[in-house]
């Protein structure tokens, strides 16, 4: 089972947000990872261009560089040319390794392309890593070491990734005040903004105190939380965590766009008075401003609202301009879905799908007024999925889907984007004591429109997250023996 799902509350994770709020002053601190010194590692580009053509005069020129790039690199992998990224905000260095352009995969097969780039050695699993592209153009990805928040600036076209400080002290504080015998687990931190020379960021945790007490938080690192056990609670005029009413927070998840950032929580009331014991789905929308807004999703009555199976845990979101947000996450087993607008008003009703086993942690995207969902099974290579209208009533029951693989085994750490009428779907399959990083190209109906490609010379996955790039790319994001890295695939359109 993956890292995600033994830890209840912790999952490798990682969600690409567009950053569309004020430029701030930004300078990168630390020192670059070149390209060459991961080759063939992890590193995951997806091109998906509409009609390739090449020219027989192109083909050549790029079979000629391709020709002198091998000779240049002695120590190449076997795909050794990779597409150039534009967009970043480095120009590519002068290195022989670096990514160059390629010429398209073969009709109906994907192909990895270019070299890795090592972007972190011993980040913390349980973390994963988050993609942002904040204000001023930048890729930063957000990972833990330890019980430190990090964030790097990747450069894809460079073949860089550059290490910048973090923005932390507050939460720095907080870690170092916990008492003797508790156990801090970083689930997740969300690149936010430049803050003069550092990079601001929002961290999301689990603590279980040395009398077995669990404690959630979720805000920003240099500040109080936005959602933390023993605030002010859910409901009130207060905003927060432990209300008078009863209420206590269990798990939360912090996720942004640019523009606003949310915050998934799950509350638990206990019964007393007459009333029975529920758990609660709620969202905080919090505005550039820092003005929150609180909606709840769904309510349930539950025998013991602080197991973790009766919350809503395993948390994923999306959001999509005017379109509003959609939410997934597992509830006793259950895929529960929710949407709302981009007011207080809820889209809809809950819904809660039952697949004959638990699910595992969903994977969503939203676009076009469209939302995709597809979810596994613990323990089993089953994959269901569905895609329907944000303004849908009753969201329909996913389907099994036919995304088949010789000897399949479990199936996690689930991302998918939208390319055009394509969803780009990516996974850990495990098989035996190894996890292989495994993508699939599904169609408009969510089948299979190319075979499902297994990234060669890896088998100890714990993550693979998709980020879309400029010019219908994806970089995919991994957590392969500790080492947190990005590499390339090109895939026919």
């Amino acid at each position: 089972m993956a890292a995600e799902e033994k830890t209840q509350r912790g999952e490798p994770a990682a969600e690409m947000y567009w950053q569309r709020a004020t430029t701030l002053p930004f300078v990168a601190a630390g020192t670059s990872s070149k390209a060459s010194d991961v080759q063939g590692k992890n590193m995951l580009l997806l091109s998906l261009r509409h009609s390739p053509r090449i020219t027989l005069l192109a083909a050549l020129g790029l079979t000629a560089l391709a020709g002198c790039q091998s000779k240049q690199n002695s120590a190449g992998s076997a795909a050794a040319s990779s597409s150039s990224v534009t967009g970043a905000s480095a120009p590519p260095p002068a290195h022989p390794s670096a990514p160059t352009a390629s010429a398209a995969a073969p009709s109906g097969v994907c192909s990895v392309v270019g070299s890795s780039v090592s972007i972190a050695k011993g980040a913390r699993a349980e973390t994963g890593a988050t993609a942002v592209r904040i204000a001023d153009g930048r890729l930063v990805v957000g990972y833990a070491m330890g019980n430190t928040p990090r964030a790097s600036v990747l450069d894809p076209a460079a073949g860089t990734a550059t290490a910048v400080d973090v923005e932390g002290d507050t939460f720095a504080a907080e870690a170092k005040a916990l008492e003797k015998g508790s156990a801090l687990t970083i689930l997740r931190v969300t690149p936010f903004a430049a803050k003069e020379l550092k990079m601001r960021v929002i961290v999301d945790t689990a603590t279980t105190l040395a009398d077995k007490t669990k404690r959630a938080r979720c805000g920003f690192a240099d500040a109080e939380p936005l959602v933390s056990t023993g605030s002010a609670g859910a409901n009130s005029a207060d905003g927060g965590g432990a209300g008078t009413n009863g209420d206590q927070v269990n798990s939360c998840r912090s996720f942004t766009d640019g523009k606003k950032t949310w915050i998934l929580s799950s509350w638990g009331k206990a019964a007393g008075e007459g009333a029975k014991a529920e758990s609660r789905w709620v969202v905080n929308t919090v505005a550039e401003d820092g003005a929150s807004a609180e909606a709840a999703l769904g309510t349930r009555t539950v025998p013991d609202p602080r197991q973790d199976r009766y919350g809503f845990e395993l948390p994923a979101s999306a959001h999509d301009g005017d379109a509003g947000y959609v939410f997934a996450s597992r509830f006793n087993g259950n895929l529960a879905i929710a949407r709302k607008g981009e007011g207080s008003d809820i889209t809809g009703e809950l819904s809660l799908s039952w697949f004959g086993a638990a699910a595992g942690m969903p994977a969503v995207a939203l676009a076009d007024r469209t939302v995709t969902i597809i979810a596994p099974l613990s323990g089993k290579p089953d994959l269901y999925g569905a895609s329907f209208p944000i303004e849908a009533k009753v969201p329909p029951k996913p389907t099994l889907l036919d995304v088949s693989s010789e000897g399949a085994g479990e199936r996690t750490s689930l991302s998918i984007l939208r390319a055009g009428a394509d969803t780009v779907l990516g996974f850990v399959e495990a098989k035996g004591e190894a996890k292989h990083a495994k993508v699939a190209i599904l169609d408009a109906a969510l089948k299979p429109r190319l075979p499902v490609f297994e990234l060669p010379g890896h088998d100890k996955v714990a993550m693979l997250k998709l980020v879309p790039l400029e010019r219908e790319r994806t970089l995919v994001l991994t957590l392969d023996g500790g080492e947190l890295a990005a590499s390339t695939l090109e895939c026919p359109q």
